[in-house]
């Protein structure tokens, strides 16, 4: 049944909520109970979505189509407000930084980056490509390619020099808008 209670409410035990724990007078801002699922609503949007299935998750804005919900992890260093900031609505990431500064990139970062494996820009490991790499090969190099079999130049660290490639027997030119010195 119904009970008013007013003051606090003390149970010793379990409280068992058959589906929403809403909040009075709003209720359009709850939290929803399921099998193995708990869902946080607010001003009738879906916040989180966390379940406990096959596949396992917590989903910032929910798993439907198009959420709209950013996700933000605060900063204790001056002059940086979050750590990480998810913008659902341009689909960007920033790190230490607005990710609405990327003017249309997907990522941005504001400081250094660190990275153990290998950075691929481009078409990916079978196409067009800048890759970096470090201690992956006989020794770190940068290198572009477009066909991952050959590289048309690079920088190797191991032997201090510029490789330029040319697997089809053409010329190759260099071009310089200024002085070319070489010893």
């Amino acid at each position: 049944g119904d009970a008013s209670i007013t003051g606090e409410l003390k149970v010793n035990g379990e409280v068992h909520i058959p589906n929403n724990l809403v909040h009075k007078g709003d209720t359009d801002t709850y939290l929803n109970f399921n099998a193995d699922r708990i869902r946080f609503n607010a001003g009738g949007v879906e916040l989180i979505d966390a379940r406990e299935a096959g596949t396992d998750y917590v989903a910032i804005g929910g798993v439907g189509d198009n959420p709209d919900v950013n996700f933000l992890v605060g900063s204790a260093v001056n002059g940086i407000d979050y750590v990480l900031e998810v913008d659902a609505g341009s689909s960007a990431v920033g790190i230490n930084c607005d990710p609405l500064d990327a003017k249309g990139a997907a990522l941005v970062v504001s400081g250094d980056a660190s990275i153990t494996g290998q950075l691929v820009v481009g078409g990916g490991q079978s196409a067009e490509s800048i890759k970096l790499i470090r201690s992956s090969d006989t020794s770190p190099f940068m290198g572009w390619y477009s066909n991952i079999s050959t590289r048309e130049a690079y920088i190797q660290a191991s032997t201090s020099h510029l490789y330029i490639v040319n697997e089809n027997n053409s010329n190759i030119e260099l071009q310089t808008n200024g002085a070319l010195n070489f010893t």
